[in-house]
């Protein structure tokens, strides 16, 4: 969330108050907080906002308490819901776009679109439709419509092809923010949040871990080992989302196998609480959570890969197995395994983009 006075600001991607490095007379607006903009509101229906905070809340509020009265919510339902909102006077500054899942005869469904305000279209080799609305309309639309190579061992028509192709992208700009303070600069960014819809009701995307290495081109375009620099996990607690985001400030790389193994000798652990807009939080962190300790195989990858520190090569990969692994516990471990076979593919696709950057 942004507003027009500047205060103390630390992102998950960020570790230290960046309020200082947004100076610019000419600035308007300046990040504030961090805040769910991304709802299931029920199994067949999904919405995302955009907009005033005020208003954002009080329609997600009504929207809500609305889809309590109805078991089977129907396009039709939720057209004449939309109707009696007064959005012209109650969401001019905001904007939705929501999802409703039908079932039909056959197990076959029926998906509706419904959209307030203007959502900025274009179409893309890897994401096909992709929709924007919100500060960082023009930024997102640039990097996600970006030309660039794509590879899944899924086919298309596979809900895990578009998770891949997504989770990709969530990672790049995750670096990419890291790399540059781009996107927090242009009002946009922090944090990501996905849903989907899997075979019978939404979900929204939690215990992943977005891990993002580092490394340097050598002369040749080689690489080296990249190191894992940060590493920021997600998870929901009912409507709160739990960010744990760590800086591996030192460790070990080692070659164990087939596989690439990086442990902290040192970090620094930072938690975020993004809370619902409409449901603030009344309890503490400490109350949601009582331990910090996890692990997953559920793994994004992005790779902040420098020439000369001025230019920028930043793959990404998503995988969910046992390639890739990542177990943490507070003030005792952190471990992460990668695949050579992920290092290589890397190496490989930076050794193609040396020469062009």
């Amino acid at each position: 969330m942004s507003a027009t006075y500047k205060e103390s600001f630390t992102s998950p991607t960020i570790s230290v108050d960046i309020k200082d490095y947004l100076n610019e007379p000419t600035r308007k607006y300046f990040p504030n907080s961090l805040a769910r903009k991304v709802y299931v509101i029920t199994p067949k229906l999904a919405v995302a906002l955009a907009g005033d905070e005020i208003e954002m809340k009080n329609f997600l509020n009504g929207l809500r308490s609305w889809a309590k009265y109805d078991d089977v919510i129907t396009k039709e339902l939720l057209n004449k819901c939309l109707s009696s909102y007064n959005l012209n006077e109650s969401f001019k500054e905001s904007a939705f776009l929501m999802i409703l899942i039908e079932d039909l005869k056959d197990n076959k469904i029926e998906i509706s679109t419904f959209t307030s305000g203007k959502w900025k279209q274009t179409e893309t080799e890897i994401f096909e439709t992709i929709a924007a609305k919100g500060s960082g309309t023009t930024d997102f639309l640039f990097w996600a419509a970006e030309k660039g190579e794509f590879r899944s061992s899924l086919p298309k028509e596979n809900i895990g092809h578009a998770i891949q192709s997504n989770t990709g992208l969530i990672a790049r700009l995750l670096a990419i923010e890291i790399a540059s303070l781009w996107n927090i600069s242009n009002n946009w960014g922090a944090g990501f949040e996905l849903a989907f819809y899997n075979y019978d009701h939404f979900t929204l995307f939690s215990e992943i871990a977005y891990v993002l290495y580092e490394a340097h081109y050598d002369e040749q375009g080689g690489i080296g080992d990249p190191y894992p620099a940060k590493i920021m996990y997600y998870k929901y607690y009912g409507e709160e989302l739990v960010i744990t985001s760590i800086d591996m400030n030192r460790g070990i790389l080692e070659h164990e196998n087939e596989y690439y193994v990086g442990q902290a000798t040192e970090c620094n652990t930072q938690v975020f609480q993004v809370s619902p807009l409409d449901e603030p939080s009344e309890f503490p962190l400490s109350e949601i959570v009582s331990d910090l300790s996890f692990s997953t195989y559920r793994i994004a990858a992005g790779f902040i890969i420098k020439k000369n520190n001025k230019k920028l090569f930043i793959p990404s990969f998503f995988n969910e197995g046992p390639e890739t692994h990542i177990t943490y516990v507070p003030n005792k471990s952190l471990v992460i395994k990668m695949h050579e076979h992920a290092i290589k593919e890397i190496r490989n696709a930076a050794l193609k983009a040396f020469s062009n950057l």
